[in-house]
């Protein structure tokens, strides 16, 4: 809702039929641009302002709070809102006759526990506190009683409270004084006045900061805003804002934003200020809302339309208290306009306060976490409120998150086992902590043949054959057939029951008796012929008869009197008869002839673990991996078992078939996980890295190359950048550009080492001058490489972009000094040309300063004495490369090329902040104040001039230190000169001091061009007044300069 009071007599005549008070509710969700009218109310007398209050402390009574409204004729009018909405026929509370003339100011206090109080000032030049604790008795007080003599002598213009001490007001007068009321000691603060005795038409405090305050200026010849800081200075302003061509009729500082000054005056230009940088950033279009009608009121608009153009004019601006992009303006016409801010497009595109988040977040590499929060902490709020700050700050966190917390831990405990050096241990672990029985069996594998030293037999004793064992088992067997035996050579059969026996046999039994008997008898028929055989010698002839009568045991014992041929002919023989009823026989085939690989080649696949055994128990150490490699095809291609091919390529040392074989098993838990299963990858790295540390390889392939690439992302992102790069194999883009980031990502980097190689190719391109005002230098990836003939002399031939590399890849991380060529421009003394070693470019430091810039020194003329070179600066190293990174422009001043980005400084006017005291300002507030308005480093900001601006005051006519300017900063040196042997002061010599580097600052703007014909003008005049020993001149032009040029040249 809003208060609407009639203002003047609306054309009435020359009598006065009194005001109406009308109360309105606003609807900004609704279409249509009229309000609803709720209350309103007769008054005696004109309204000539109007002030609300919530009267915080008695909502219960008034639940819309108080209206208070100063009549032209002194009266100050108290209403109930409330009662005006009920059409109650009598809503005003209470008239208070006070003042004799009309009231201009009127303000309640705007602190919870103070809502109570209201300002007025009139054009009695009078100004009181009204006391609304009762309202239908209000308690009138002066601020300031006897003895104090403090007053205004002209009228009142406006009244203001403080917006963070509740005791503190200030009011404004037509001669130009501003008087700042402090209640509790009932006296002036202190005193604000025009030099000229100009109108202050309106003041406002800074809705943050107790100790700032805004000044307008109502008269024509000097419409300014003065931004004043009450603890630094009460007689030369902080800021001067100049935009307007006549009288500023009001001001109003945005609640929402400290940085957002509204203005409107009688040039009819409604202005919003950016208070940071210190202009017009937005002007509200002229002209009302409803401009359908236009066409027909020009019908009966008198003298040209003169007077509908004078009646548009806004005398008034505010800003809404609880909607912050929402403003309101009055104008002649007796229309009220209500705007909104939200679609305005600033100039500067900085985004007002009220749209700045409360909180937020933002992820970074590395898996850093940054956020930040604009709510005060608990306790600083009202910390900051009793100092007479802004209580809401703020906080800037960076967090390391850990989102997989899982295979961090799974990757500290691997990188330790790696740093102790303890894989058999390792690989135990594993086998304990295995979720499958694949994986149990693999790393119980690699444990086995990778970090054992007696593999082959640690082998055995894996695939199920122990020794040990064996031996035993086999001892009790012997023992206990030979016990049957015995048992049974004791006892007689009779033949008749071995027929019964014999007849109860099965037919397979019945069949080898049969065998037995039948070779019985070929043995006994036999026998003649193998005595006289070998009763002449003849030994294959007796072999030969054994083997014909069966008698197997005989022909081998007699084959080994004879030669060789004979040996292996028995023990073929024996061994192509006897393997169908003795399988073992092959394995003793395959061992006495060393037959290995075809027994690998035709052995049952089912049992692959004991021909894996005999492998390793017979088989030599250079053909074992061979025969485990064919063993491991076999099953692959016969048997499809992959697991089992998997441990057979693992002792083959098949380190790409068994790296294959993990990657397809990785791709099918991904598979059926959705998503890259980061245990599993955890799990693929860990077995990759082991097993290739006992087995080194040149080559895992594309596929694994990938995950591992996956693997170092993984790491980065839970921020383990001192690890990830150990797993980027490959030389893809992707990996390239991860291995820069990680390297100059990571906090800690080892001694010694250099950076990787930049993933990026750097190419100069070079324009010509027809549409095109710079030259810069293009980044584009190594990989892809320009083929296209336009480019013409930008694109380096091979030969050249080889050498390139070259260069950049053996250039050391520090600058390195170069000694000038002939052709480069003859330096100063003490000035030295270096190299940047990431650009390639030629730039030049000051040795004495430490001052370095990129456009080539210029040599000075002899001038005894010698200016003290000006102080630059440290820039930090992300200035740095974005200078390197600028494109380079020609300079309009000569050098040569520079960089477009020119260092200049650019300053923003912290709002400074400090505790009311009793009106006197100490050295240590006065210190602390400098140091809130002098910019550090980080604040002074590279800017680029280009063609169309310049950093001057004014757009044109610069001036440079040419023959003309010269004698002036020749006579300023001059006097320097003079005081320096002069004995001065300890403040004076710290004032000395300060003026060295100011000197060398001006002279500087001046080589640069910066400094307009107008400020040197007025530069010339100071130097002569200060010749001529004419220090109040001085004085006043020097006041002048700050006043004017304070903006631009606040350096100097």
């Amino acid at each position: 809702m809003v208060a609407l009071g009639t203002k003047d007599s609306a054309g009435s005549g020359f009598d006065d039929y009194g005001g109406e008070l009308e109360i309105h509710r606003m609807n900004f969700a609704d279409r249509t641009t009229r309000s609803v009218l709720v209350g309103c109310a007769k008054a005696t007398s004109r309204f000539a302002s109007i002030a609300w209050s919530k009267m915080a402390t008695k909502s219960a009574e008034y639940g819309y709070g108080l209206i208070a409204t100063g009549m032209i004729d002194g009266t100050i009018n108290v209403w109930d809102p409330a009662l005006m909405a009920s059409d109650h026929p009598d809503p005003l509370i209470a008239a208070v006759e006070q003042h004799t003339g009309a009231i201009h100011g009127l303000q309640f206090n705007p602190h919870r526990e103070s809502s109570h109080l209201l300002a007025s000032g009139g054009s009695d030049g009078e100004v009181y506190v009204m006391s609304l604790d009762r309202p239908d008795t209000p308690n009138v007080f002066i601020p300031a009683p006897p003895p104090s003599n403090a007053k205004h002598t002209a009228d009142v213009t406006k009244v203001a409270w403080n917006t963070q001490v509740a005791h503190i007001m200030a009011s404004s007068s037509q001669n130009g004084s501003c008087i700042v009321w402090d209640l509790r000691q009932k006296k002036a603060w202190c005193e604000l006045r025009e030099p000229s005795g100009c109108c202050i038409s309106d003041i406002a405090w800074n809705p943050d900061q107790g100790l700032h305050l805004v000044t307008a200026g109502g008269d024509d010849k000097n419409p300014v805003i003065k931004l004043w800081d009450l603890r630094s200075s009460t007689s030369l302003p902080l800021a001067t804002l100049q935009g307007h061509t006549e009288g500023i009729l009001s001001v109003s500082w945005c609640p929402s934003d400290p940085s957002l000054l509204l203005s409107c005056g009688k040039d009819n230009r409604t202005m919003l200020w950016d208070l940071f940088h210190l202009q017009s950033v937005y002007e509200l279009p002229t002209g009302g809302v409803d401009q359908s009608q236009g066409g027909q009121e020009q019908e009966h608009n008198m003298f040209g339309g003169l007077a509908s153009a004078v009646g548009n004019r806004r005398y008034h601006v505010s800003w809404s208290p609880c909607l912050p992009a929402v403003i309101s303006t009055c104008s002649f016409d007796r229309s009220v306009q209500f705007y909104s801010l939200s679609g305005a497009k600033s100039k500067l595109g900085r985004a007002p306060k009220w749209l700045r988040k409360s909180a937020g977040a933002s992820f970074g590499f590395g898996g850093k976490l940054a956020s930040f929060t604009n709510r005060p902490r608990q306790g600083a709020a009202d910390q900051k409120k009793s100092q007479g700050q802004a209580p809401c700050s703020v906080e800037v966190k960076i967090h390391q998150v850990i989102e997989n917390t899982d295979v961090v831990n799974a990757c500290d405990e691997f990188h330790n086992a790696l740093a102790s050096e303890d894989f058999n241990g390792f690989c135990r672990s594993k086998v304990d902590s295995a979720r499958t029985e694949q994986d149990k069996r693999v790393w119980g594998l690699m444990r086995v043949i990778c970090f054992e030293n007696n593999a082959r037999e640690e082998l055995l004793s894996h695939l199920g054959f122990d020794k040990q064992n064996i031996s035993r088992i086999a001892e009790e067997y012997v023992s206990v057939m030979s016990e049957k035996r015995s048992a049974a050579a004791g006892e007689s059969v009779p033949s008749t029951e071995l027929e019964n026996h014999h007849l109860d046999l099965s037919e397979d039994s019945r069949q080898s008796a049969m065998e037995i008997l039948a070779a019985t008898k070929r043995s006994e028929e036999a026998e003649p012929m193998i005595r006289k055989a070998l009763v002449v010698g003849n030994f294959e002839a007796a072999v030969d008869c054994c083997l014909e009568a069966g008698l197997m045991t005989e022909a081998l014992l007699l084959a080994q009197c004879g030669d060789s041929s004979l040996w292996t002919k028995t023990q073929n023989f024996f061994f192509e008869h006897q393997r169908k009823r003795r399988p073992f026989l092959n394995i003793l085939q395959a061992v006495i002839k060393n037959e290995l690989m075809d027994l690998v080649m035709s052995a049952d696949l089912s049992r692959w673990k004991e021909t894996l055994a005999i492998l390793s128990t017979y088989g030599k150490s250079d053909e074992f991996p061979a025969m485990c490699e064919a063993l491991a095809t076999r099953l692959e291609t016969e048997a499809h078992d992959i697991a089992s091919a998997t441990l057979c390529y693992m002792c083959a040392t098949s380190v790409s078939r068994t790296v294959g074989f993990w990657v397809d098993e990785l791709r099918a838990a991904n598979a059926a996980a959705g998503h890259m299963d980061t245990m599993a990858l955890q799990e693929f790295v860990e077995k990759v890295i082991v097993y290739t540390r006992a087995n080194p390889s040149d080559s895992l392939g594309e596929a694994c190359s990938v995950y591992f690439a996956e693997y170092a992302k993984l790491l980065a992102s839970q921020g383990k950048l001192d690890v990830a790069p150990n797993y980027l194999k490959g030389d893809h883009i992707e990996e390239q550009i991860l291995r820069d980031r990680l390297y100059h990502g990571g906090s800690v980097k080892p001694v010694g080492s250099r950076p990787p190689p930049f993933p990026f190719e750097k190419q100069i391109i070079n324009t010509s001058n027809e549409g095109k005002k710079s030259s810069g230098t293009l980044a584009l990836p190594s990989h892809a490489k320009s083929s296209s003939s336009d480019v013409g002399s930008s694109t380096l031939n091979p030969q050249k972009q080889q050498q390139h590399q070259q260069m950049q890849t053996q250039q050391p991380s520090t600058m390195q000094a170069v000694p000038s060529s002939p052709t480069s421009p003859s330096l100063p003394p003490g000035w030295l040309q270096l190299v940047d070693p990431n650009s390639n470019r030629p730039y030049f430091v000051d040795q004495s300063t430490g001052q370095s810039q990129w456009e080539p020194p210029q040599a000075q003329s002899q001038v005894s004495p010698a200016p003290m070179p000006s102080p630059v600066p440290v820039t930090s190293p992300a200035v740095q490369q974005q200078q390197q990174q600028q494109p380079i422009t020609s300079s309009p001043h000569g050098g040569g090329m520079r960089p477009a980005t020119a260092p200049s400084v650019q300053q923003q006017h912290p709002i400074a902040s400090s505790s009311h005291g009793s009106g006197a300002r100490s050295a240590a507030q006065e210190e602390e104040t400098s140091r809130s308005y002098t910019p550090s480093s980080a604040e002074r900001q590279i800017t680029a001039p280009s063609a169309s601006s310049t950093t001057s005051d004014k757009p044109t006519d610069t001036a440079s230190t040419s023959g003309e300017t010269k004698p002036t900063v020749d006579s300023l040196l001059q006097m320097l000169s003079s005081l320096e042997g002069k004995s001065l002061s300890g403040p004076d010599k710290r004032s000395l001091t300060a003026v060295n580097p100011a000197l060398a600052c001006l002279q500087k703007q001046m080589s640069a061009g910066q400094v307009s014909t107008e400020t040197m003008e007025k530069l010339e005049q100071l130097v002569s007044a200060l010749a001529n020993k004419q220090s109040s001149s001085a004085n006043a032009i020097h006041t002048e300069l700050v006043n004017a040029y304070w903006a631009q040249h606040k350096d100097w």
